[in-house]
């Protein structure tokens, strides 16, 4: 089952941060709504059955190439 549910852990708010160039604080709630909606219109444009590849790429790339 493919569930299109975005995740959001640490690597990945770093990776969307750099990638749409938010230069504000990434744990104020007006920065985590943004970049939840940026991970949730990320996976909603994945191919079908790709959701989960595209959260684990965004977690990945953030945990070995956008490192802190």
């Amino acid at each position: 089952m493919d569930l299109r549910a975005p995740i959001l852990d640490g690597n990945v708010k770093r990776v969307l941060a750099r990638l749409f160039d938010i230069d504000r604080p990434i744990d104020e709630p007006a920065v985590l709504r943004e970049l939840w909606s940026l991970a949730r219109a990320l996976v909603e444009a994945a191919p079908a059955g790709a959701a989960g590849d595209c959260n684990e790429g965004l977690m990945e790339l953030g945990a070995t190439i956008c490192t802190p």
